[in-house]
């Protein structure tokens, strides 16, 4: 049994562990990040927000409602998007 176990084991350590890929790669930034995620393909909102676009839109409509604005540089959308995200 014990040679069983060490046999497991020293197969185990010799597998290859393959590169990391980074998963999100896109040369948008800011409010052109978000436009391709909302506008984009429909699964994307969900996987980067937990939610759909149309959930996020009623989101941000109920945030603006309880006083979240666009500041100088950064819209309420994209600020929403970014408190979601992390």
């Amino acid at each position: 049994a014990l040679t069983a176990v060490l046999g497991a084991l020293a197969s185990i350590s010799s597998v290859e562990v393959a590169e990391p890929v980074a998963k999100h790669t896109s040369m948008l930034s800011g409010q052109m990040w978000l436009e391709e995620i909302l506008y984009g393909h429909p699964d994307r909102c969900h996987t980067q927000f937990g939610m759909s676009t149309e959930v996020f839109g009623r989101l941000l409509t109920q945030m603006y409602a309880s006083g979240l604005h666009d500041s100088r540089w950064v819209s309420a959308a994209e600020q929403l998007a970014i408190f979601l995200y992390f």
